[in-house]
């Protein structure tokens, strides 16, 4: 080993990848977890139930990239062929291209040549990278060169479309139902970049569903880290980053629990680290930007629920979406309900909740049998809908029976998530794609490792952030010497 030890705070999947490669690089690394198990939002749906459900839709899996899978214990993972992404009542939004294409135009026939133009942009889309084998800021004078012909694609293709909202695009569409379908994916004023990114990645085939659980992904990622020589504590709840001339030197625990350190790395979210673990001293001016231009950079959590239902559900599509009679759910009403068919039995209903929806639900806590009234009541609503989807579109005679819930306040305490959020800041119109370095501004030492660093966040992100942590250490050291 190299002698130096290295804190990790936090024992999420950005955290488990730092951990990984900052072993193979000979670093003494020990994880701290606030909660009993490490795995993060992989473990979201399981922390309340003791039957194992799934934390997300599709992961992305491409096998250009089967040796950074690899070194991190997901190796050989079999996924689940899908031949179509979504349902929006009887539109299907196709893997295949072409299907794709033949499917929309025979619904929407009068937008023919617009759907042929969209069918070519998310063809165009599919040749961007989303992972690199170095940060930006680590590559030599020379190395920029290797990514050249894929930064100024995705560059252009860029500044086309990131000032075009999912709602603007689509406003030149003769059939306004077609905007639905592509709404029902993300939200209205999202930027078109992220959705044509996102149908991209899905037809070329690298977002895949697993066979693999999102609990058994984390599973595999822990083995790996231990397998490695790696130490994990649990239950322990960071409190405070210790700050010496400069220098990120230790960290202090519950109790007081005090354990020095030669480097850090917090793959928490950003916002707790800034003003719980360095008590505000120190900022990070993209943060504070995007924190002031929330209509801009908005933040979403989700209400979900899990529901089981007695009828064989095999013949269901895995994502379903259709509209309802408008429902007030916290502050917003919804005229949508999406489901999510993870087999088994079990149904999830994850509703989008804003950040005044959070707000909503921070104030009504406050009297927890209103609190606990309220979420009985949307369970319901939702129950009603589900059950009336199921007989009327699938033939389906069922009772349903919620299993679970998880609230924006359940993922803010158990996950020290931002206002709940699930996700890092979405990416309207008007914003602009950000990448932290980080690092923070006369702060030696310590290392931020998180879904939260990157534009539009989710697993790959948190997973590409936590070897760039471990990259930049190594960087920073090798200029030290």
């Amino acid at each position: 080993m190299n002698g130096k030890k290295l804190i990790i705070i936090g024992g999420g999947v950005s955290s488990l990848v730092s951990g990984i490669f900052a072993l193979k690089k000979d670093y003494q690394v020990v994880i701290y977890e606030k909660n009993s198990e490490v795995g993060g939002l992989l473990l979201k749906n399981n922390f309340k139930k003791d039957y194992l459900n799934d934390s997300f839709t599709y992961f992305y899996y491409d096998d250009k990239y089967a040796k950074f899978y690899s070194e991190i214990g997901l190796d050989n993972i079999e996924e689940i062929e899908n031949e179509f992404y979504l349902q929006y009542h009887d539109t299907k939004v196709y893997k295949d291209l072409n299907k794709l294409e033949e499917e929309l135009i025979s619904k929407y026939i009068l937008d023919e040549k617009r759907i042929k133009t969209f069918i070519k942009v998310i063809q165009e889309f599919k040749d961007i990278n989303l992972y690199y084998e170095k940060p930006y800021d680590c590559l030599g004078i020379l190395e920029p060169i290797k990514y050249n012909n894929c930064l100024k694609l995705k560059s252009k293709l860029y500044n086309k479309y990131h000032n075009i909202s999912i709602e603007k695009y689509f406003s030149n569409f003769e059939s306004k139902e077609i905007k639905e379908v592509f709404v029902s994916m993300m939200q209205k004023n999202s930027s078109m970049y992220n959705l044509i990114m996102l149908l991209a990645l899905y037809c070329d085939g690298r977002m895949k569903r697993l066979k693999l659980s999102s609990f058994e992904i984390a599973k595999k990622m822990k083995e790996k880290f231990l397998s490695l020589g790696g130490r994990i504590e649990c239950n322990k709840i960071a409190e405070k980053i210790d700050i010496s001339k400069g220098k990120a030197i230790g960290v202090w625990f519950n109790n007081k629990h005090y354990v020095n350190a030669d480097y850090i790395i917090s793959g928490l979210d950003l916002n707790f680290t800034y003003k719980i673990l360095l008590n505000n001293k120190y900022n990070d001016k993209v943060l504070e930007m995007k924190n002031l231009s929330y209509k801009d950079y908005p933040t979403f959590s989700l209400l979900s629920y899990d529901f089981l239902i007695k009828d064989d559900n095999d013949s269901l599509p895995y994502i379903y979406c259709e509209e309802i009679d408008k429902k007030k759910i916290a502050s917003t009403f919804h005229n949508k309900l999406l489901f999510i068919n993870r087999g088994n039995g079990i149904i999830s209903c994850n509703v989008l909740q804003s950040s005044e929806d959070y707000v909503y639900w921070k104030l009504i806590s406050k009297n927890p049998s209103i609190y606990k009234k309220e979420l009985t009541r949307i369970s319901n609503d939702i129950k009603c809908s589900l059950e009336s989807i199921m007989r009327e579109k699938f033939a389906l005679k069922t009772s349903v029976k919620e299993l679970s819930c998880i609230s924006p306040l359940d993922y803010e305490e158990k996950f020290n998530c931002f206002k709940g959020c699930v996700y890092s800041y979405d990416l309207n119109a008007n914003g602009k794609i950000f990448n932290s370095t980080g690092r923070i501004n006369n702060l030696k030492n310590l290392y931020l490792a998180s879904q939260w660093m990157s534009t539009p966040g989710g697993i790959l992100n948190a997973m590409i952030n936590g070897y760039y942590a471990v990259l930049r250490l190594e960087f920073d050291r090798s200029k030290n010497k």
